[in-house]
């Protein structure tokens, strides 16, 4: 017997309406968690006129929520003195005080994202949850100061990028411990990594050898990789010191390679990534402008891997080089102690950020030059930054270069080599 039209219309409605999307609600269990408090962060592809409408909507509804309250008040404090000497059980609950104020506090922006946050009762928020423009919403939370912690006597590469001034230089790196990487995948695409160093705290792995597939040593022969890692992430040496490593060996015992290996360094690496990780690779190495290589970064980064290139040190356009040259990369420039630009290091407008990367210290404590170094020097800034957040609170690549360059010390680096070369020193203090 066939289904007439009004039951299959009915059907419809009714999963329609059992399939209507909620925005996710993050920290809905959080003890920490204030009570009737939100965050609500919108799409990053509304117009502004949406945004402005979709505020417009939830600050009158809202407003309807706090008049229905405070007339609820009254009725419940008039029953309370006219009435019995209890007030019925749910307007404690339900109305905890006539101060209760709904309503939108603060806007603000998280990325490409417009967010505002918000007092609003448990119906008002639902509803919030079941409007198209919104991508997530959040319980606001009670936070408490984290201490900075102090390396005494540290390398000076680590102090300098703490402080906007070189005249303010202490011998001690003052940084946030518990926001210090943990949870990124470091991955250095170079010549291995001594994993077992005791440096490493046994957050050093290996990952992969395209070197010597067949008879991988799963260590590092040259060194060069090794004291890289140490820059990004050792426990003495590293600016991100719970952040992990993982070796991708593309280069040899005499520390050469070939573009083929970066492409497939870079290709692995990215394979290992997915939807919610925090992964940066470091391309510590430099080869002739190759469009393959640049093509392989693009890749990795529109899969959501941070690429921190070193800018190379021939004394040249960095755009002659690549990873260097690639439009998605982070590439990084080096600077001596005294805030001068290293004699060495490539510049020009495909490069964008400086690091120290003059007698840095590192691994062994031994202390190396090159754009090798201070390249690690802005990925283990990254893995500081992206450590504490959570997936959806994760900055694109791009939007992680704008950062950092919108963040840098400007105009601190003298001798800078041409005037296409951006003057922005890297800068991560210790923000408790």
């Amino acid at each position: 017997m066939p289904i007439a039209p009004q039951v299959i219309l009915l059907l419809a409605i009714l999963v329609g309406a059992q399939c209507k999307r909620l925005a996710p609600l993050h920290a809905a269990d959080s003890p920490d968690a204030i009570e009737g408090e939100y965050i609500v962060v919108l799409h990053s592809y509304l117009a502004k006129q949406q945004v402005n409408a979709h505020i417009a909507k939830v600050s009158e509804r809202a407003l309807l929520e706090q008049q229905a309250v405070s007339e609820k008040w009254e009725d419940d404090t008039d029953y309370m003195q006219d009435g019995p000497t209890e007030a019925p059980g749910d307007v404690v609950p339900e109305y905890r005080s006539k101060q209760t104020r709904y309503g939108i506090t603060s806007t603000y922006a998280i990325g490409m994202s417009k967010a505002y946050s918000a007092r609003l009762s448990d119906s008002l928020r639902d509803s919030i949850r079941s409007m198209k423009e919104v991508k997530y919403i959040e319980r606001n939370q009670e936070v408490t100061a984290a201490a900075c912690s102090t390396q005494k006597n540290a390398d000076w590469g680590l102090v300098r990028t703490t402080i906007r001034d070189r005249s303010n230089i202490s011998p001690d790196y003052v940084y946030e411990l518990d926001n210090s990487g943990e949870g990124v995948n470091i991955y250095i695409i170079d010549s291995g990594i001594s994993i077992g160093n005791a440096e490493f705290e046994n957050r050093a792995s290996w990952g992969t050898d395209f070197v010597e597939s067949n008879n991988s040593p799963m260590s590092d022969p040259n060194g060069h990789g090794t004291r890289v890692a140490g820059l990004a992430m050792s426990k003495t040496f590293g600016i991100a010191k719970k952040a992990s490593a993982i070796a991708v060996r593309v280069l040899s015992a005499t520390g050469t390679g070939t573009s083929a290996n970066i492409i497939r360094g870079i290709q692995w690496a990215t394979s290992q990534h997915s939807t919610g990780k925090k992964s940066i690779i470091n391309l510590s190495l430099s080869c002739p402008k190759s469009q393959a290589v640049n093509d392989a970064v693009q890749a990795a980064t529109d899969k959501g891997v941070y690429v921190v290139a070193s800018a190379g040190n021939e004394k040249k356009d960095a755009c002659t080089r690549s990873p260097a040259s690639a439009p998605s990369s982070i590439t990084v420039m080096a600077s001596d102690s005294d805030d001068s630009f290293a004699w060495f290091s490539n510049y020009g407008s495909c490069a964008h950020i400086i690091a120290p990367g003059v007698n840095v210290k590192t691994v062994g404590n031994v202390f190396d030059s090159g754009t090798s170094f201070s390249s690690p020097i802005v990925a283990g800034i990254i893995a500081k930054h992206i450590g504490p957040l959570s997936a959806d609170q994760i900055p694109t690549p791009a939007d992680m270069k704008k950062y950092l360059i919108s963040t840098s010390s400007t105009q601190k680096i003298t001798n800078i080599p041409s005037n296409t070369t951006p003057n922005n020193l890297v800068y991560y203090p210790c923000s408790a």
